[in-house]
């Protein structure tokens, strides 16, 4: 029997090693040193030896005195024994890669070892982090749990990445230069596993993953049927392939939400043909550049709601927030859009959540052949591990978060996602606005007015982190937060930031814009890059100015006033660059994004790939 062990190598003269049955794997760092540096491999070496008796251990020196394994030499490794060992019956991976640019590489050859008979047992990060290979569908999964008191008893889990739970106590074991040393964590489960997969592909020839599985159950101290917790619906997709339908749309209301469809036309795979208000509202009857912030803006007269002619030729009508509009006219807009809808069999997008009685008028509308796309994502189920774990993304990120609310924060998103998709990069993005899908963004979790998500913290991080693993294979993922970074006070449960949390625990972005008002508190500026900096670990390599001064005193509107001068506004400049040493820019000045998207590819350029 012979068992491939892909680790630190082993020391062949310690007193417990049996070297007669170690076989040196010529690899580039055991060309350079024979010895095992980190003592690693000989620990788990001595474990193997010590429950297969007679089983020789070729060993693959791939970690270096620092314990760090390049992923492309562990990915060679896996192919070399794919292609010249065919009699290892178990490889034993003691690590575990958090951070995978290979995915696809390392996942297909862990398929082929397992269709050759090969399994691999793999340990879980030691930290808690999902790693690879052991978070494959085709490998062992090993991870730790405090509760397990014997050093061979182990408990199998149903229906999740981790397969095992093994011991988590100290063992004394052999280490370099004859010592020893007392250890614990997932490594030193694994080679009892290894072990145990060992000998059931020596008690049956050709043993299948599925009956290797059904073993471990079978032998395991207890059994833990968690429930399965994939999402099923594909929500995400779902939306986007109903946006993707879209050809000809008009729009209501003119406000937050919708403006930014308007004022980036550039940026929607369909034509804008109306855009409407109420009545009563001072946009109507204005030119959309009069009223619409943006670097491509579609240019209508607003017209009113009344002058919607439902035979006109357009497929879809998309709404905005309405609460304010139908209390000021004391009737439903929502349903008797929806009746409209069915009537001239139009298609609908409605940023608000209904209740069950338009649900009813939805289910007529998609019955008779039309479609209804809502932001609201019913199912946020996820796959939890007992440990916890999730993604490390493994692509560049970018967040852009802020100090309020209404400070163009989606509009430096678009942006940046136009200038990126302009000079030819894969953008995966996180939208928390509910127009999102509209602009071809991947994740939507609108969490900002009117947000309707009750989920735990937990669900929405992990939700939102599986999703973004999605996108592993672009170039550079943008994401966004909603209103504030951190409270501004306490006082009120109102005032918490639970979702901005949520997003960028389940991002960890590399680097960070801050969205800044021309008369924030200096000192509220200094905490949100100190939490930034020192809480999430992002550097904040730009801020980004909203020229308009708010109101505040005696207010809870915050509304914005008139923009500053550019005189104030280059006062402002250099007092926060003499504060902070970050370069500063002003939102919606083409010149400033510009150079922020610059600063975006500069940074990545110096400190990561995209």
């Amino acid at each position: 029997m012979k068992i491939a062990l892909l680790d630190s190598g082993v020391d062949c003269t310690h007193e417990k090693i049996d070297s007669n049955h170690i076989i040196n794997i010529n690899t580039p760092l055991l060309q350079k040193n024979v010895k095992d540096t980190v003592g690693h491999g000989t620990a788990v070496a001595f474990l193997l030896q010590n429950q297969l008796k007679q089983a020789s251990i070729l060993s693959y020196k791939l970690f270096d005195e620092y314990n760090n394994a390049d992923e492309m030499v562990i990915i060679q490794a896996l192919e070399d024994i794919e292609a010249n060992h065919d009699d290892v019956s178990v490889i034993n991976m003691s690590c575990g890669i958090t951070v995978v640019e290979n995915y696809r590489r390392l996942y297909d050859v862990c398929n082929r070892l397992k269709e050759k008979g090969i399994f691999i047992v793999a340990a879980f990060d030691n930290n808690g982090r999902t790693s690879f290979p052991a978070a494959f569908d085709n490998t062992i999964g090993v991870y730790f749990d405090k509760q397990i008191v014997h050093a061979s008893d182990f408990w199998y889990i149903d229906n999740q990445q981790i397969n095992v739970l093994g011991f988590a106590g100290g063992q004394r074991l052999p280490w370099v230069d004859g010592q020893y040393k007392k250890v614990s964590g997932s490594s030193f489960v694994t080679p009892y596993i290894t072990a145990s997969v060992a000998k059931y592909c020596d008690e049956k020839r050709n043993i299948s993953y599925k009956d290797v599985l059904r073993r471990l159950q079978g032998d395991a101290k207890r059994v833990l049927l968690l429930q399965e917790g994939d999402c099923k619906k594909r929500e995400q997709e779902i939306n986007r392939e109903k946006v993707g339908r879209i050809k000809k749309a008009i729009i209501f209301p003119v406000n937050k939400e919708t403006k930014s469809i308007i004022g980036n036309s550039d940026l929607i795979p369909f034509s804008v043909v109306g855009i409407y208000d109420h009545k009563f509202s001072k946009k109507t009857g204005k030119r959309t550049a009069e009223v619409v912030f943006g670097e491509s803006i579609e240019d209508f007269t607003i017209a009113t709601y009344d002058d919607i002619d439902w035979q006109d030729d357009f497929d879809t009508i998309i709404v905005g927030h309405l609460q304010k509009i139908s209390a000021m006219y004391r009737k439903d807009f929502h349903d008797e859009i929806l009746k409209k809808c069915i009537k001239y069999k139009k298609n609908c997008m409605m940023f608000d959540c209904l209740g069950n009685q338009s649900r009813e008028l939805i289910q007529v509308l998609e019955e008779q052949g039309n479609y209804f796309i809502s932001h609201k994502i019913e199912d946020l189920r996820v796959r939890t591990n007992p440990c916890g774990s999730y993604y490390k993304i493994p692509v560049p990120t970018i967040a852009i978060v802020g100090t309020s609310p209404r400070q163009g924060k989606f509009n430096i998103q678009l942006s940046l996602r136009r200038r990126f998709l302009r000079e030819g990069y894969s953008v995966g993005q996180i939208s928390s606005e509910p127009s999102g899908h509209l602009f071809g963004m991947d994740i939507c979790l609108s969490t900002g007015f009117n947000n309707q998500y009750s989920c735990t913290s937990e669900d929405e991080l992990l939700y939102i982190n599986a999703e973004a693993f999605k996108l592993r294979e672009r170039d550079i993922v943008v994401m966004g937060t909603q209103s504030q970074i951190i409270p501004y006070q306490f006082g009120n449960i109102g005032f918490m930031t639970w979702h901005q949390q949520n997003l960028m625990l389940a991002i960890e972005p590399d680097a960070t814009v801050l969205c800044i008002n021309i008369d924030d508190d200096i000192s509220y500026i200094e905490r949100c890059i100190s939490v930034l900096k020192n809480y999430y670990e992002t550097s904040v390599i730009a801020l980004v100015i909203f020229p308009f001064p708010r109101q505040r005193e005696w207010s809870v509107d915050n509304q914005a006033n008139g923009i500053m001068r550019a005189g104030d506004i280059a006062v402002k400049k250099k007092e926060l660059w003499n504060g902070f040493q970050i370069p500063c820019y002003v939102n919606g000045i083409k010149e400033d994004m510009d150079s922020l998207y610059e600063k975006c590819i500069t940074y990545f350029s110096e400190g990561a790939s995209i």
